[in-house]
C-alpha cells in the first residue's frame, strides 16, 4: 500500500510517497515553496508535486492525504491565513481527483496522528506548531478533537497599541501576532530592522542586545501562550513541531517556572516532535492508513 502524503504550509508544500511497512518507509520527497495568495496557482503546484512523485511510484497509489494550515469542513479548506486563502477551497474538485480516496483535513490534525500512531504519548496531550502561525491539536482519551478548538495562536496576549502587532485575523496582539516567526519579523520591523526571524535568534546567539530582548519577550508570550493552554485542558505532555518550535527549542519553550505563573495546573513534559519537520507528511499518512482500516 503506498499513500500520496502533503503537508502544505504558509512557506512550503511538502509531498511524500510513503509505504505501508513495519511501520512504515519513505519512498521520496519532494518540497517546493508555497504559492500564497492565488488558489489557482497552489492548486497547479500540488499537481506538478503529484506528477513528480508518481514518477517515482512502482505501483499504483492506493490513496492522497493532505494536510492544510487551516480548517477543513467535509473536503473543503473553509480559510487558510498562512496561504493568504480567505475563501472556501475545494480541493479534491480543485485538483480532479481520481479514483483513489483523497483525505483533506486541518494539517495540525494530521501531524497529531504522527504522534498517536507513532509517538509513543500519553492518552492526553497537546501538539503545538509553532511556525510561520501558532495553533495545538489536542488529543483526550487517545482521541484527537476535531474543529477549531485548538486556536490558541488566537488568544489576545498584548493590549497596548504600541506593543501590538496586527494578526492575520484582523485583531491585534494575538499570541501568534506577538511570538510566531512572523512575529517575531514585524516586532523587529518596529524597531526599524527588516530581518527573518531567523536572524533574529541569530543575533541573539552572537549577544545582540536587541535580539536577545525580542526573543525574551516572544519567550515570555509563549508562557502565557502555554498556561492559558493548561487552563483550558490540563494535559499530561506537551509536544512541539513547527520549524520555529524544533529549530529554536531552547530559545523560545519557556521554563516551567515561568508558565506556572499563567496557569492554575501543573506544567507537564514539554518535548520537541522526534519526526522533525516530517511530522506532516508522515501525519498524513497515519491520517490515511486510519481511515483504510
Amino acid at each position: 500500500m503506498i499513500i500520496e502524503c502533503y503537508d502544505i504550509g504558509g512557506t512550503k508544500i511538502k509531498g511524500a510517497l510513503i509505504k505501508k511497512a513495519n511501520p512504515y518507509e519513505m519512498i521520496c520527497q519532494v518540497q517546493v515553496a508555497s504559492e500564497r495568495g492565488n488558489p489557482s496557482k497552489l492548486l497547479e503546484q500540488i499537481k506538478s508535486v503529484s506528477k513528480q512523485l508518481r514518477s517515482k511510484a512502482n505501483q499504483k497509489i492506493d490513496a492522497v492525504s493532505m494536510g492544510f494550515p487551516g480548517p477543513v469542513k467535509n473536503g473543503i479548506l473553509q480559510s487558510a491565513p498562512p496561504l493568504h486563502i480567505n475563501a472556501p477551497l475545494d480541493i479534491r474538485a480543485g485538483l480532479g481527483a481520481g479514483e483513489e480516496p483523497v483525505f483533506v483535513d486541518n494539517d495540525l490534525n494530521m501531524a497529531v496522528m504522527a504522534e498517536l500512531y507513532f509517538g509513543n504519548r500519553p492518552e492526553n496531550f497537546y501538539l503545538l506548531a509553532l511556525s510561520t502561525g501558532i495553533g495545538a491539536g489536542i488529543v483526550i482519551n487517545g482521541r484527537p478533537m476535531h474543529g477549531s478548538c485548538g486556536e490558541f495562536g488566537h488568544d489576545m496576549l498584548e493590549r497596548s497599541p504600541s506593543l501590538a502587532n496586527k494578526c492575520s485575523c484582523g485583531r491585534l496582539g494575538c499570541w501568534v501576532a506577538q511570538a510566531s516567526g512572523y512575529g517575531i519579523e514585524e516586532t523587529a520591523k518596529k524597531q526599524g530592522m527588516a530581518v527573518s526571524c531567523q536572524d533574529v535568534f541569530e543575533s541573539a546567539k552572537k549577544g545582540s542586545k536587541w535580539a536577545i530582548a525580542i526573543v525574551e519577550t516572544a519567550k515570555s508570550y509563549t508562557a502565557h501562550g502555554i498556561g492559558n493552554m493548561l487552563n483550558a485542558f490540563p494535559a499530561d505532555a506537551i509536544v512541539v513541531m513547527g520549524t520555529l518550535g524544533i529549530k529554536q527549542f531552547k530559545s523560545i519553550i519557556p521554563p516551567n517556572g515561568e508558565i506556572k505563573q499563567y496557569t492554575i495546573n501543573s506544567v507537564p513534559e514539554i518535548t520537541a516532535t522526534k519526526f522533525g519537520e516530517d511530522i506532516g507528511i508522515i501525519g498524513a499518512y497515519a491520517y490515511a492508513i486510519s481511515r483504510l482500516k
